[in-house]
């Protein structure tokens, strides 16, 4: 495997650390307080269960963004904190496909305008290929 290849995928190490580092920090998987250890398998399941949801969200709005020739680098941390703190999806996804559909456009204008991620221009970083840039160049 050629040089170049290895330390693109070193430095796509980074992005799977930021992910639990976003379950950690924003969902909150580690403040599990003193409880009964049926309310902790409850409690487990359900943060699992949104950092799926989450998670899959996420991958569907850069796809969609990538569908509809839209340049735009998504912020992972940006983009969950906005979902956790102003949209409630699980309560659309009951009300039904049409208030789902309705959120979720919603959402996305707002997570294209407040959710880019931020590139540090300065020195030997202005040139350096974007983590998204990396999988492109390796598949």
């Amino acid at each position: 495997m050629p040089e170049n290849v290895v330390f693109d995928i070193y430095g796509l190490r980074w992005q799977i650390a930021l992910l639990f580092k976003i379950w950690k920090s924003l969902l909150c998987i580690d403040k599990a307080g003193k409880m009964n250890i049926f309310r902790f398998g409850s409690y487990l399941y359900g943060r699992l269960l949104f950092i799926l949801l989450s998670t899959e969200l996420v991958a569907f709005i850069k796809e969609t963004l990538v569908d509809n020739e839209i340049d735009v680098e998504l912020s992972e941390w940006k983009t969950v904190k906005l979902i956790k703190k102003r949209y409630k999806i699980v309560s659309a996804c009951i009300k039904g496909p049409k208030q789902l559909k309705k959120i979720l456009s919603q959402l996305i204008k707002i997570i294209i305008k407040t959710c880019k991620k931020e590139r540090k221009e300065t020195g030997k970083n202005k040139d350096r290929p974007t983590p998204a840039q990396k999988l492109k160049s390796l598949a």
